[in-house]
């Protein structure tokens, strides 16, 4: 028996250790691979930051399950600060209020899961974007993408357990039909021999042998190309990370904005230095260069930012011969440049750096003009500045003012500069033509000996070269850069002017008699005229969508208006603002008494009277205006300021038109639409809320009016008057001034009144009657502070009109439109109706019966005076302006047969 048990021992003993040493060879096998292994350096697995894409989070999942959520070696503190390390955007933000602790983790960790770990989201997104899948091209890359795409989106279904295996004549359907048309038709010529469905391998291997066919026929051509050019097409090639090597961002050189503005020396340092070509700043020498384009300026073969301005000269004249002389008005249109045998006329020019869209600064040679009402400016300059063309027609005329035969359909708005001033920054509007002179000066011109003309930093170092001119800019820019100085040289000798530009020189030069010859004179008329279309271009500018900043740039009387009003604006002892009137003279007086009292005079049962001698007075012309919409004021004063004295002087032409700072309509317009209540208020008589100091008042707003005994007395009106061209500055002006002082009360509330108010209309919304209230309340607390009542209300909820009550305006059926037993109730803001019981803006337009022939004055007034800000009537509007551009075609075509007559 134990002989027996013995044996069985010895069986089963040899059995494990026979188990125990092929376990222990299959344990030591990976060691070994690892050991064999580790000399060997791998790349060092990166993990993308993970944004919070639902396509990105099985990718991140896997990885960091994988190197850093399993790996032991980690404690959890530490896996807490790689997990915060490796989130970004809005996965950064759902744990932006988890602190790093070994605690948190596990809790973090879960949270990412539950949010992310959403299959029915994930297989959403995975459909919307094979679904969603732009029509291909007829182009190799186009059709990669599209077989990668799909190939990506099932793969990432399948994943997720979705059976895909029986959805190819669904995906064929869906992926055929954004095929171009070429490969389409290819495909269903392939199938169309066979009855059985397709399958999607089958589709596979078409688009494969289809982009690589289309891959084969771009080589080709490509190839051919560059033989028949003689050199290999370098610059065919796309590289997608542009590094400049100015500034180290993602951009070429030459759209460097810093490497633009730094100085002559810097940047020929720098690119001596970068081996680059100086005439296209490419990675080349420039003896090597085939780019056929030149400096701008010269014409050497450099870089237009690479040119070098010499200056004559380290500073400006301040010695005998300079004369202040006071700003004259030209009344002529005409330029006119010509030589004889004996002498030349020089004009005004100055190169000038003007800002592109890309913020470099190009240099560009303008003709300063006195007698043009308008800047012009180059198509090729425009092209080349990248600047945003904006649709206007305004005529070109000169003597006579009758040829039409020019016109500029387009005008652009360009930042100037100046090489002698950095901080000088000029915004000007300039109409684009085609070409606007010849070459200036007509042949070169050298000045006679003048001492004092090397001192003088010239605005233009090559003023005697002849060379083309890119821009003219007309009176209104000459007479905002003068400056005082001028400097009349010795017979012979052109005048000095000192401008923001630089010294520009102008007027007869005295040449050599030997070397003179005949020149035919060249005449050069610039004046631009913008009649009729001005109504077009007004409605036009509706579609603009800048929302006013005070920070944007303001320019010439804009600026002067905002520092008068900064610097002279202040409360009274009840809180009123008081302003000072802005004017564009010292003294703009005319006389207005005498003409004011001769239309007095016209009533039947007028008596005369003592006249006042006050002579520097301005009296206002006014009359009455019956309001029968207005639920409020029945009749309201009008001012009528652009009537002029005797002397042709009237108050709107002397006081300047001053910024706006207020949101755009069509912005306040779309805030206001999206509330749940809305809540509509109007500020009573919101220019008659702000004072005037009593010397303006006395001087420049007086009236004359007759009480019931028929005697003619004067009086003046202490408030800022409707009807003066810069009324609505300081009335919007004044609400900005008050919502910044009265800050500390409601933040809210100062952000309602900043945002949303349009001159006196107040539209607002919120959440609740009860908001409704309080914000109403607020919002009249601050407003009376500084003298300011809101008069009436208007809201989309019956009971925010309960709790408003019948106060003074206060709106609740009494505006009913509607025909038979229709009624609605309706509020009207700003020209638009809107129904408060369905939430809709109505519009109402009163067309004038149509009188044939249809001509191109007869519709201009009518599509003019439509108001649609947000494009809510744009079918009819289009429709309108395809009559416009008709009658337009019509009314050329009728001038031209009339021409040819």
């Amino acid at each position: 028996m134990f002989s027996v048990a013995e044996e069985i021992w010895i069986k089963y003993k040899c059995d494990l250790n026979d188990a125990l040493s092929k376990l222990n060879v299959s344990i030591q096998s990976p060691k070994e691979c690892n050991s064999r292994g580790s000399n060997i350096k791998l790349p060092k697995i990166e993990i993308q930051k993970f944004t919070g894409n639902y396509l990105e989070w099985t990718t991140f999942n896997d990885l960091y399950t994988s190197l850093i959520h399993n790996n032991a070696c980690l404690d959890n503190v530490q896996k807490m600060q790689y997990l915060k390390s490796y989130l970004d955007g809005e996965a950064a933000q759902l744990l932006r209020h988890v602190a790093v602790s070994a605690d948190n983790y596990e809790s973090a960790w879960a949270t990412l899961q539950s949010r992310y770990s959403n299959k029915k989201h994930l297989a959403t997104c995975l459909l919307d974007k094979l679904l969603r899948q732009s029509n291909a091209t007829e182009t190799a890359r186009s059709i990669k993408n599209l077989l990668d795409t799909t190939s990506e989106c099932l793969n990432g279904l399948r994943n997720m357990g979705i059976a895909v295996e029986h959805w190819d004549i669904i995906i064929i359907h869906i992926i055929s039909s954004k095929l171009p048309s070429d490969s389409r038709l290819k495909w269903e010529s392939l199938i169309s021999t066979v009855d059985e469905l397709p399958t999607l391998d089958q589709f596979r291997e078409y688009l494969h042998s289809r982009f690589r066919s289309l891959e084969f026929l771009n080589n080709q051509t490509k190839s051919t190309t560059n033989v028949s050019k003689g050199y290999a097409n370098v610059n065919s090639v796309n590289t997608t990370n542009l590094v400049c090597q100015f500034c180290k961002e993602n951009h070429k050189l030459i759209n460097c904005k810093e490497f633009a503005r730094s100085d002559y020396d810097t940047k020929l340092n720098f690119v001596r230095a970068s081996r680059l070509c100086f005439n296209c700043l490419s990675d080349h020498y420039v003896f090597k260069c085939r780019q056929s384009s030149r400096c701008k300026i010269c014409g050497a073969k450099h870089h237009s930012i690479l040119h070098h301005r010499k200056v004559l000269g380290n500073g400006d004249s301040n010695g005998d011969g300079v004369v202040v002389s006071p700003p004259t008005k030209s009344e002529t249109n005409v330029v006119t440049c010509f030589s004889n045998f004996h002498s030349q006329v020089l004009l005004a020019t100055a190169e000038v750096p003007i800002e592109s869209r890309t913020g470099a600064l190009l240099p560009y040679r303008c003709l300063l003009d006195q007698g043009s009402t308008a800047s012009l400016i180059t198509e090729a300059a425009v092209q080349a500045l990248g600047l945003k063309k904006i649709p206007n027609k305004v005529y070109i005329s000169g003597i006579g003012g009758r040829n039409k035969s020019l016109a500029s359909l387009w005008v652009v708005e360009l930042k100037l500069r100046s090489f002698h001033d950095p901080t000088f920054t000029l915004i000007v509007k300039a109409h684009v033509l085609a070409k606007l002179t010849s070459f200036i000066p007509a042949k070169r011109v050298d000045v006679p000996f003048w001492p004092e003309l090397s001192s003088l930093k010239l605005a233009d170092t090559r003023f005697g070269i002849p060379n083309k001119i890119d821009l003219l800019l007309g009176a209104e820019v000459y007479s905002q850069i003068l400056v005082e100085g001028l400097i009349k040289g010795p017979p012979g000798c052109p005048v000095a002017q000192k401008t923001l530009l630089g010294w520009i020189l102008s007027g007869k030069i005295q040449s050599d008699e030997s070397e003179s010859h005949q020149v035919t004179n060249v005449i050069v008329s610039m004046h631009a005229q913008s009649k009729e279309d001005n109504t077009v271009r007004k409605f036009w500018e509706l579609e603009s969508d800048v929302v006013s900043d005070k920070k944007k740039m303001l320019t010439g009387d804009k600026v002067m208006c905002e520092t008068i009003f900064e610097r002279t604006v202040s409360r009274n002892n009840v809180g009123r603002y008081m302003v000072k009137s802005p004017f564009c003279e010292d003294n703009p007086i005319g006389k207005h008494r005498k003409l004011r009292e001769i239309a007095m005079k016209k009533l039947p049962e007028l008596v005369p009277d003592e006249q006042c001698n006050e002579p520097d007075v301005v009296y206002l012309q006014h009359h009455a205006e019956v309001l029968k919409d207005k639920s409020t004021t029945k009749v309201r004063v009008v001012i009528d300021a652009s009537c002029s004295g005797i002397t042709e002087v009237n108050s709107n032409n002397d006081h300047p038109v001053g910024p706006s700072f207020q949101h755009t309509l069509k912005h306040i317009i779309l805030r206001w639409q999206n509330h749940t209540l809305c809540l509509v208020s109007d500020i009573d008589k919101i220019y008659q809320q702000v004072k005037v100091t009593l010397e303006d008042a006395d001087q420049f707003q007086r009236i004359l009016w007759r009480d019931e005994s028929g005697t003619i007395q004067q009086d003046r009106t202490l408030r800022v008057t409707f009807g003066m061209a810069y009324a609505p500055y300081p009335a919007a002006n004044v609400l900005q001034q008050l919502a910044t002082n009265e800050d500390v009360y409601n933040a809210a509330a100062v952000e309602k009144i900043l945002q949303d108010i349009y001159m006196n209309d107040f539209m607002t919304g919120y959440q609740t009657v009860e908001e409704c209230m309080k914000l109403k309340n607020e919002i009249s607390y601050i407003l009376e502070k500084g003298g300011i009542v809101v008069q009436k209300g208007a809201s989309s909820s019956k009971a925010t009109m309960e709790k408003l009550g019948k106060g003074r305006g206060n709106k609740q059926t009494e505006l009913e439109i509607g025909t038979d037993n229709e009624i609605e109730v309706t509020e009207k803001v700003l020209g638009l109706t809107r129904d408060s019981s369905t939430y809709k803006f109505k519009y109402s337009i009163r067309l004038p019966p149509i009188q044939l022939p249809v001509t191109k004055k007869k519709v201009t007034p009518d599509i003019s005076h439509w108001f649609d800000p947000i494009r809510w009537i744009a079918p009819t509007i289009i429709s309108s302006m395809f009559a416009y551009v008709r009658s337009s075609i019509k009314d050329i075509f009728c001038r031209w047969c009339v021409s040819w007559c």
